[in-house]
């Protein structure tokens, strides 16, 4: 029976979904009444929350093996900064409330809505922009640990030989690809982020790169829930 931290699941969780929320935030709550604006600011800071405990526990203590600390700590403890700032910013930038807006913030036109967002709040554009500044950096960093991490320490991106079902797939340059893939979208999408608050366009399109980072970090983190409880038992395939 192996054992150790693996916590970086629930990591994959929580920043997976805080960033699926980022993309439909701008249509669903960032023209939404003050009380459900400081709802979705409450769900940012708590994801925030979340992440900045867990990866400072990784960053200061090094639980995970050798580079991998670097590699999924410090993007996720950024991230965690940024969604927290971001929520205290939400929370308390006032917004002139409109029964359009109201009601738009409440439709539903289905998963291409999504990506429907029409000009934000110019109070939320003109806040919220540092923040954008300091993610589209972050994303930068991301691309870069990722394709560092392929070139260099492409173990950090393989799941053991023996944690099922994962481990099925170890060793053939799949998970290398998949997880550099999946951090240069992410990366892509917070570049593009600060230039699209002000264009509903380009604040489309970041959010259909974040969308698919999002996507792709879920589907292996809720794999290596089962992966990681397999290898904790000591599983044999």
């Amino acid at each position: 029976m192996t054992t150790g931290i693996f916590y970086n699941t629930l990591i994959g969780l929580v920043a997976s979904v805080a960033l699926l929320l980022l993309v439909v935030f701008p249509r669903h709550g960032a023209t939404a009444s003050t009380d459900v604006r400081r709802a979705w600011a409450w769900t940012f800071g708590t994801l925030g929350g979340l992440l900045v405990v867990m990866n400072l526990h990784i960053n200061f203590v090094w639980p995970l093996p050798g580079v991998a600390n670097i590699v999924f700590g410090e993007p996720a403890l950024l991230f965690g900064a940024l969604l927290v700032a971001a929520a205290a910013i939400i929370y308390r930038t006032p917004v002139e409330d409109t029964d359009d807006s109201i009601e738009e913030a409440s439709g539903d036109g289905g998963i291409r809505s999504l990506w429907e967002v029409g000009e934000l709040p110019t109070e939320l554009v003109v806040a919220l922009r540092p923040v954008g500044y300091v993610g589209a950096f972050a994303g930068l960093m991301t691309i870069l640990l990722g394709w560092g991490t392929a070139a260099f320490a492409e173990i950090v991106f393989r799941a053991p030989a023996a944690e099922w079902p994962t481990g099925i797939v170890a060793g053939t340059g799949i998970e290398v690809v998949y997880m550099t893939g999946t951090y240069t979208i992410l990366g892509i999408g917070a570049i593009l982020v600060p230039f699209g608050l002000h264009n509903p366009p380009r604040l489309r399109t970041a959010g259909k790169f974040l969308t698919v980072a999002a996507l792709l970090l879920l589907f292996i983190t809720l794999i290596s829930f089962v992966g990681h409880i397999s290898l904790t038992a000591g599983y044999q395939p």
